[in-house]
């Protein structure tokens, strides 16, 4: 078992920071925290130590006593020798005399050492505080000291009937005071309740102005207590304005969540039909995928339609090298190549094109004349189509070094960025005499 230590830091705090105890009247904090200090030592080394053993052990009924687990009487004997018994109760019966919140404070940590015996002690305050609040100064004198020092204890029972006492009390009171206004009479007898005793708080009084007292019943305890009916009504519509309220904020409460629960489930629908829909158009996709038919060696008019696919509604079509772009109305532009035109597209610049622009600056070496000059160009050229690189490579070095200045001697190719051909491409130069 984790030994039990009591969090004095937490309940101070809870106390001077959250509650802002210092507002209360006759508020000593240092006095407060010392209490506390103190009790939670005994709490600790006393109280705690018996929680788990007496849970496990718990009460027995031995001809017709309740017997407490072993150790507890010992550890209230302690309780009440240290005076913590009386602590709300006045010094003149043998108490601390301190106020409820620094009890409450030591009732926290009472029950978090050891619940069960802050049980047996938990009625004392309040009788205390009933007796001092509403009892007579024999019930004061008789009860008090044995509460405070721990030689009496207080029952659930007992406190509901002291309770039951004085609201007999304060009803007969209030019946009486109502009587005696509307009564001329410098004399009245006084009301006789059955079952129970009157007796004046103060004999010299006029049996008008006298207050009566009921002492405890002898009468079974199923009799009901005293009160006046205007007391009864007051207590029934309170009751029935209670259930109402309640029934109402029942029905507020069942209503806001089940707005709650459909928000929830519409939600969800929402995305599972989310969901299904992008499912089906992923499963459209994988269905009909783009139609493109293989072309042969000697296809030159070719379109391949997109429908089902990313470009979905557009086909694309090359035509003689050409290629354009239909389906889009909002825009037509080119795709490739150096002629550029919003009704054709664009287009790469073809191998003979670019054969024929050097060609107008090849001169066929002397000693090549009259054979076949043939040669492999591969030809580098930048964004704006300059070449800046090239090599060729054929069975007459001659036509190759022939061919290679024809291309430097070009200077510049119809190629972009956007040419199939860019940066480097090769091809198969001819010359001829």
């Amino acid at each position: 078992m984790t030994p039990f230590k009591a969090p004095i830091d937490d309940i101070l705090f809870s106390l001077n920071s959250i509650a802002n105890a210092a507002d209360l009247p006759d508020w000593d904090g240092v006095l407060c925290a010392e209490i506390l200090q103190h009790f939670a030592s005994f709490a600790e080394n006393e109280i705690a130590p018996l929680d788990e053993a007496g849970d496990l052990q718990g009460c027995v009924l031995d001809n017709g006593q309740v017997r407490m687990p072993d150790g507890f009487s010992e550890a209230f004997a302690k309780l009440s020798d240290a005076g913590w018994q009386g602590l709300t109760a006045p010094e003149e019966f043998g108490g601390m005399g301190q106020n409820s919140v620094v009890a409450a404070a030591v009732s926290e940590v009472f029950s978090g050492a050891n619940h069960s015996l802050q049980m047996v002690c938990n009625l004392v305050p309040g009788a205390m505080t009933t007796l001092l609040r509403f009892g007579t100064d024999a019930q004061q004198k008789n009860w008090l000291s044995k509460l405070a020092s721990g030689k009496a204890l207080s029952t659930p029972e007992q406190l509901a009937e002291m309770q039951g006492q004085i609201l007999a009390n304060r009803a007969a009171a209030s019946a009486m005071q109502m009587d005696s206004s509307t009564s001329d009479s410098s004399s009245s007898a006084q009301p006789e309740v059955s079952g129970s005793s009157v007796s004046a708080q103060n004999p010299s009084q006029t049996s008008s102005q006298r207050v009566p007292v009921f002492t405890r019943s002898e009468e079974p305890a199923g009799q009901p207590i005293l009160m006046s009916e205007d007391h009864q009504q007051r207590l029934l519509e309170q009751n029935q304005e209670y259930e109402r309220k309640m029934a109402e904020w029942a029905a507020q409460l069942d209503e806001s969540a089940m707005e709650e629960l459909d928000q929830v489930d519409q939600s969800k629908r929402d995305q599972l039909i989310e969901e299904q829909k992008r499912l089906g158009e992923f499963r459209q996709k994988q269905n009909n995928p783009p139609k493109i038919k293989r072309p042969t060696a000697t296809d030159r008019n070719i379109e391949i339609d997109t429908a089902g696919s990313g470009n979905a509604g557009k086909t694309f079509s090359l035509s003689d090298g050409q290629s354009t772009m239909s389906g889009d109305t909002s825009t037509s532009s080119t795709s490739k190549g150096s002629s550029r035109s919003a009704s054709s597209g664009s287009r790469g610049t073809s191998n003979s094109e670019i054969i024929n622009l050097i060609k107008r600056n090849y001169t066929p070496p002397t000693a090549a004349r009259g054979s076949t000059q043939r040669t492999t160009l591969t030809i580098t050229v930048n964004a704006n189509g300059d070449v800046i690189n090239v090599t060729a490579s054929g069975p007459d070095s001659t036509v190759n070094e022939a061919a290679r200045q024809a291309v430097l001697n070009t200077g510049s190719l119809p190629i972009d960025a956007d040419d199939p051909k860019y940066p480097t491409f090769t091809i198969q130069f001819k010359g001829s005499n």
